[in-house]
C-alpha cells in the first residue's frame, strides 16, 4: 500500500494525464491520418505508465493502441469511428474513476 501522500500525488498526476489525453483525442478526431498518428503516438507511451489503478487506465491504453494501429494499418478507415469513440469513452471512464 502506498502512503497517503504518495497516492494523492500519483492520482493527481494520473488525472492530469487523463484530462490531457481526453482533450487530445477529441481535438484530433477529425484531423487527417498523419496528424492523428503523430499525436496518438505519444499518448500510447504516456498512458501506458500506470502506478495506481490499472483497470481503467489499461482499458484506455488498449483502446488508444487499437485506434493507432487501425489508423496505421487499415487504409480504408474501416471501423475508425468506433475506434475513436471507444478510445474517448475509455479515457473518459478512466478520468471518472479517479473522482
Amino acid at each position: 500500500m502506498l502512503p497517503a501522500w504518495r497516492s494523492k500525488m500519483f492520482r493527481d498526476a494520473d488525472e492530469e494525464v487523463a484530462r490531457r489525453t481526453l482533450a487530445t483525442l477529441r481535438a484530433v478526431r477529425r484531423k487527417d491520418r498523419e496528424t492523428a498518428l503523430r499525436r496518438l503516438g505519444p499518448l500510447r507511451d504516456e498512458t501506458a505508465n500506470d502506478e495506481i489503478d490499472p483497470t481503467e487506465r489499461f482499458s484506455a491504453w488498449i483502446a488508444i493502441c487499437g485506434l493507432y494501429d487501425t489508423l496505421l494499418w487499415i487504409p480504408k478507415n474501416e471501423g475508425l469511428d468506433a475506434k475513436w469513440q471507444q478510445a474517448i469513452d475509455k479515457t473518459a471512464g478512466w478520468l471518472k474513476a479517479m473522482k
